[in-house]
């Protein structure tokens, strides 16, 4: 695959033996930064428990920093370049500009998708698919003051650096070496991250699987980790902000 084709094109590729370690290495990432989170959506959240602002913030930090040491220690010992991984020199033009960019994809993609998915299946069929959906704000509590909005946003850039470090770099480049295939890197990085937001019901779900295609399809495109990072956190920010407070 060439740059031609709209997808940046990968370095250094994989021996039989290297092959061999990176599936492995692919699994322990599986299992520190995916597993537990299915395995928290598959639990049964106690009546009337919401996550607040200082919850998320004693769970997701310690967990955030955690996850990226491990990927980006595998990265380094991996012989590969770390621009291969979409981790590059900060640019203006491309960084900035580019997350800027890539939120207004995720919004257009979300509601796109939902606008599409209605008229496709009509209001009846859709109601049903919104009655096995959890609504957000009985999930999560919003930022009652300043300090504690300041703090959510501490949470989504951490959080956001960390998923999109393991299933848009980590996962989707290693998935294309081993796979031999973008388009199936892509897709199967975007189930893994949309099944661990079944808590969400369905429409959580569906709207996860949006945000990883348009997320990991941008990443394919440019191969640069930021842009997808910060989108990743703003939209995280505004969907939290919106929540009742305390």
């Amino acid at each position: 695959m060439t740059e031609q084709d709209g997808i940046q094109p990968l370095g250094l590729e994989l021996t039989p033996e290297r092959r061999k370690i990176a599936i492995v290495e692919i699994l322990v990432v599986f299992s520190l930064a995916v597993l537990p989170d299915f395995w928290a959506a598959m639990t049964p959240r106690p009546a009337g428990f919401k996550y607040t602002i200082e919850l998320l913030a004693a769970r997701n930090i310690p967990r955030s920093i955690a996850n990226c040491a491990v990927v980006f220690y595998l990265i380094w010992r991996s012989g590969h370049a770390w621009a291969d991984f979409g981790i590059r020199r900060l640019r203006f033009e491309s960084d900035i500009l580019g997350a800027i960019g890539a939120t207004l994809l995720l919004y257009m993609g979300y509601y796109g998708a939902f606008h599409i998915l209605y008229q496709v299946v009509g209001p009846g069929v859709y109601q049903q698919i919104a009655s096995h959906s959890t609504a957000p704000d009985s999930i999560f509590v919003g930022p009652q003051t300043s300090g504690e909005f300041a703090m959510l946003v501490v949470v989504a850039l951490m959080n956001g650096l960390a998923e999109e470090v393991a299933m848009r770099a980590y996962f989707i480049t290693r998935l294309q070496q081993v796979l031999g295939s973008p388009g199936q890197a892509l897709a199967l990085s975007t189930i893994l991250f949309a099944g661990y937001h079944i808590y969400q019901g369905a429409f959580g779900v569906i709207g996860a699987f949006v945000i990883g295609l348009v997320l990991g399809g941008i990443f394919l495109r440019f191969r640069r980790l930021f842009p997808v990072a910060r989108a990743h956190a703003v939209v995280d920010v505004i969907s939290i902000a919106r929540m009742k407070p305390h």
